[in-house]
């Protein structure tokens, strides 16, 4: 198994979530690339990656127990319960960036921009669709002209 860090996460999208998570210490390796490299195929973005990975970590703990010998204590549901913690926070965070909000015909560049695309699908609605062409006339129209 493989762990990897170069120390700066804008380097890979590994190392960002090793970042977010926290596991950027060699002597202190909590997941391996392979686990983090599944976990970025699953998930939407760098944040809910790193949610999927805080969950396993902290999951990693839940079958621990907590001691005690005298006055020292190792506290294994703290570090459980800080790692869902942080996966809850990734997870808000990586909601908000899975998709952006549009709202179109704010300005006139970005209606010029949106009308001059030619690749974009034409709307199946427009202003002024069912103005009446005055050189059609409808059936009503000839067969008032009909009867008179």
């Amino acid at each position: 198994m493989t762990w990897t860090y170069s120390g700066d996460p804008s380097d890979s999208d590994r190392d960002a979530v090793r970042f977010l998570v926290g596991d950027t210490d060699v002597d202190a390796q909590k997941v391996q690339d392979a686990e983090i490299a599944w976990a970025l195929t699953e998930e939407g973005n760098i944040y809910l990656a790193a949610a999927a990975i805080a969950t396993a970590i902290g999951a990693k703990f839940t079958e621990r127990v907590n001691k005690s010998v005298g006055d020292l204590k190792i506290e294994f549901s703290k570090q459980r319960d800080q790692y869902n913690d942080l996966a809850e926070k990734l997870r808000l965070r990586g909601a908000t960036r899975a998709g952006r909000p549009y709202a179109g015909g704010i300005s006139k560049d970005d209606k010029r921009t949106v009308r001059d695309d030619t690749d974009r699908v034409l709307p199946a609605f427009k202003k002024g669709m069912h103005d009446r062409d005055p050189s059609v006339r409808d059936s009503r129209t000839i067969e008032d002209e009909l009867l008179s």
